[in-house]
């Protein structure tokens, strides 16, 4: 069973239809962020408000996820039709939640920062679009030295192979 945390996080809903952070199940790393209403998701990138500030405490950041369903297969929303008559289609977008840090602070509303690689579309109000984990730090103190100690293990990004 997992530990009960004794650290309290306030929050403010600060728009109408604004949702609070919730968790999916009792022992999820995070907490789920909502869509406050129906919002059209345009090409490009573009922050999305979701409703609600949050008083992180000293000595914790907030990290803000996409979630990996919708990293693994696409943002689900509804297509945007040319006309009157068609109706809108449920469908999964190559659109991509990109990460971020909400930090001690920081006290304006939260923003969802989207990347959108598709057509526009349109996601619906209540949709949790991504995730929030919070997490202990500290920050070091950095110095400035001639040289590094320690063992260098060599390469950069990729140079281990895939096998």
């Amino acid at each position: 069973m997992g530990r009960k945390s004794t650290i309290y996080q306030n929050y403010k809903v600060v728009l109408c239809g604004g949702i609070m952070p919730k968790q999916s199940v009792e022992f999820s790393a995070g907490y789920d962020l909502y869509v406050p209403f129906d919002t059209v998701i345009k090409r490009g990138r573009q922050a999305l408000p979701i409703g609600v500030k949050i008083d992180v405490p000293r000595g914790i950041d907030g990290h803000i996820r996409p979630r990996s369903g919708f990293s693994a297969e696409g943002v689900e929303g509804y297509t945007i039709p040319l006309f009157e008559w068609l109706k809108p289609k449920k469908k999964r977008f190559d659109a991509d939640v990109i990460e971020g840090t909400i930090d001690h602070g920081y006290k304006n509303e939260i923003n969802i920062i989207i990347i959108n690689h598709d057509e526009p579309f349109l996601i619906e109000g209540g949709t949790r679009i991504a995730q929030m984990v919070f997490n202990r730090h500290e920050l070091p103190i950095l110095l400035e030295v001639d040289e590094l100690t320690g063992f260098d293990r060599g390469g950069g990004m990729g140079h281990t192979g895939s096998k």
